[in-house]
């Protein structure tokens, strides 16, 4: 009887060659000059929940690396395309060029500094590109380094092999045509659904939930199924905004205030709870500092100005339906505004131009802040003002909130010169030791060598779009069928694009740092180590030191006298630190009407540290003040705190956690409004 052969995997049949080049038929693998893994999945979403997926990509194809031959060390680099520099999840479309691909980029480079071996899953994990211009700028890359391609499932490409290379094409080939096909396939459904009048998916207009009965109670089919239904506890405030406008004769400015007075914010109640979770995706809601949606609130929904405009120009409140921006059906469900009163505030806002409040200087004035124009906030924009209290003028750093309904909403403000203070003497004790320059011009060759071979990369995906728009060119002479002259018309403005961007970048050096700029004031940092230097430098020349020797510098409020600056310095040995500045002058919440009334009634009988405790945001000198206003008085004997009077309880909880000790007494002897506290990050 004939022995049945074994169809035995690449990484079983040299399990045990370890320490020399594999070879698999005429293709030697040379695993221990460096192997590249790479992994993608198109969203987040899928890389967090698809966990079956990401473990082969990832766990599984590294232990079919190391059984094939690849090195347990750090010649074996995975390159994750869904995790970004800074660790968090992100998406990644197979769509996306190369210079678009944080991970792929990085694996080009790897390439290029010598990798032979590259393992994915299936070529489609490289690339849908359905221009065809990265697989080739893949390709030529490949087989200028002699670098191969191996699959999970055993497959080899050796591109420096036609047959190989025309392989490698058709399947990349494959992978994009057939992301084009689902596109064409689920985006045809959708238009068909909703050029019926049908809910296609879309975010749901606030005002409207979805009817999902597809047949009645009495077993006929539902006229109204997968079309908008009113809403009432929603609909009643939209009619309410657009009556409300026309009332203060389009004053949207105090149709803002109006609403973020109305339940502290929360314009639009939260669901029923018989309101299933398909019926709640509208587009309002909160966000963190990182722009990650929160959970709703049960207190309800908040509204932003942009989110007010959006809502008083909605043509869904006249019951018309529209699909890709076209008409489908104007009667198409119940309409929760009249269209006179619609018609008000469309054409208003459209015809009047309402914009944020912005700060403006003179185009020559320089303001005297060494962080102006480089700071930045998670809370929001950060400005330089010089307001005048009294007969005295101020120099202010201070971050509007984002998407402020009311204009002039600030998250913080604080002084200028003492900030620059706090941030210029730590710089100073840093210069005391001087730099590696030695090492930063290492770097700043190896950028350079980067640099070059990353605009290699882009000359050859420009050369090939290029191309393809020449031959598209010389199609169009030719064809005269009109759906394919439309076809190729969408294609070449599409590779128009694509020509733009490249060209774009090419232009634009990007470095990852600026040492190459900072070794510019070489002299000047070692001139420094005498800190008397600085006072002889000019604005001009500081402030330019200070871009050059920092990544970036974050502000951000941490309680009502805390501020905290994240610093990110461009020589490694500095790494990240966190300054935790005390400003004498804090934060001064209002207080809400209700929250006063029940400060007064506790006032007389409950204990200092118990009020502050309940009323956080607030320091005992705000609490005395206001009983003083009131005429209300103490009736327990007074006794001192461990709190100072100047704090909040949300500063004291800051501070316990961070270990900062200060007494009643330190805050009498504070001489300055600052005083800072660096750690490490």
């Amino acid at each position: 009887m004939k022995k049945k052969k074994t169809n035995n995997n690449l990484a079983n049949r040299y399990v045990d060659r370890r320490q020399e080049p594999v070879t698999f038929g005429q293709i030697i693998l040379e695993w221990l000059e460096g192997t590249a893994i790479y992994a993608r999945q198109s969203t987040k979403n899928q890389r967090i929940k698809n966990l079956a997926s990401a473990e082969v990509q990832t766990i599984q194809l590294l232990e079919f690396a190391y059984k094939a031959g690849a090195p347990q060390n750090e010649k074996t680099v995975l390159f994750d395309e869904n995790i970004s520099e800074d660790g968090a999840y992100k998406n990644a479309s197979g769509t996306l060029r190369i210079d678009q691909r944080e991970g792929l980029s990085a694996l080009c480079e790897y390439i290029e500094q010598g990798a032979k071996v590259v393992v994915c899953f299936l070529i489609d994990r490289l690339f849908r590109d359905e221009d065809m211009i990265e697989p080739v700028t893949f390709a030529k890359l490949c087989k200028e380094h002699n670098c191969k391609i191996v699959l999970y499932s055993g497959m080899v490409y050796d591109l420096n092999n036609d047959m190989h290379y025309q392989q490698f094409f058709m399947e990349a080939l494959a992978a994009a045509n057939f992301l084009k096909m689902q596109r064409v396939r689920l985006h045809g459904n959708k238009m068909y659904i909703s050029r019926k009048g049908m809910y296609d998916g879309r975010t749901l207009s606030v005002g409207y939930i979805v009817d999902r009965r597809k047949e009645l109670p009495d077993g006929k089919p539902n006229p109204g199924w997968k079309k908008y239904v009113v809403y009432p506890p929603h609909a009643s405030i939209v009619l309410w905004l657009f009556q409300r406008f026309y009332e203060l004769n389009g004053n949207m400015a105090q149709l803002c205030r109006e609403v973020k007075e109305r339940n502290n914010g929360y314009l639009f109640p939260p669901f029923d709870a018989s309101i299933e979770k398909e019926n709640r995706k509208i587009n309002l809601g909160e966000y963190d500092k990182s722009r990650k949606r929160l959970p709703p609130s049960p207190l309800g929904y908040r509204v932003s100005r942009s989110g007010l405009v959006s809502i008083l120009t909605n043509r869904d409140y006249l019951g018309e339906w529209r699909s890709e921006g076209v008409l489908v059906k104007a009667n198409n469900h119940d309409p929760i505004v009249p269209e006179d009163l619609f018609l008000y505030a469309y054409t208003s806002l459209l015809t009047t131009t309402i914009p944020a409040p912005t700060h403006t200087r003179g185009r020559n004035k320089q303001i005297p802040a060494l962080l102006d124009g480089f700071m930045t906030s998670p809370e929001g924009k950060v400005y330089v003002l010089t307001p005048t209290i009294g007969d005295k003028q101020y120099l202010l750093y201070t971050v509007r909130q984002k998407d402020s309904l009311v204009p002039g909403n600030y998250v913080l403000a604080t002084s200028v010169y003492d900030l620059d203070g706090v941030f210029s003497s730590r710089l100073l004790e840093l210069l005391e030791h001087t730099p590696d320059f030695a090492q930063w011009e290492q770097q700043v060759k190896e950028e350079d060598g980067q640099q070059a071979a990353r605009n290699k990369r882009l000359r050859m995906s420009l050369e090939e779009t290029v191309s393809k728009l020449t031959a598209i060119e010389v199609a169009l002479d030719t064809l005269t069928t009109p759906v394919l002259i439309k076809k190729k018309e969408e294609d070449y403005a599409r590779l128009l694009v694509t020509k733009t961007e490249l060209e774009e970048k090419l232009e634009t050096p990007q470095r990852k740092n600026s040492k190459a700029h900072a070794l510019q004031f070489k002299e000047l940092i070692r001139a420094l180590r005498d800190k008397r230097k600085w006072d002889t430098c000019s604005f001009d020349v500081r402030k330019k030191l200070i871009r050059a020797l920092t990544t970036s510098v974050t502000i951000s409020c941490i309680s009502s006298h805390w501020i905290g600056l994240d610093v990110t310095w461009l020589d490694s040995d500095w790494g990240g630190e966190t300054a935790y500045v005390y400003r004498r002058r804090g934060a001064t919440p209002v207080w809400e009407e209700e929250e006063l009334t029940t400060m007064l009634a506790l006032y007389p009988t409950h204990e200092r540290e118990e009020l502050l405790r309940m009323f956080p945001t607030h320091n005992w000198s705000a609490l005395i003040s206001q009983a003083h206003k009131y005429g209300v008085k103490r009736e327990v004997k007074e006794r001192a705190g461990e709190i100072p009077k100047r704090l909040t309880y949300q500063d004291w909880l800051f501070m316990h956690s961070h270990g900062i000790v200060m007494t009643e007494g330190d805050m009498a002897l504070l001489k300055t409004a600052y005083w800072s506290q660096w750690s490490k990050t």
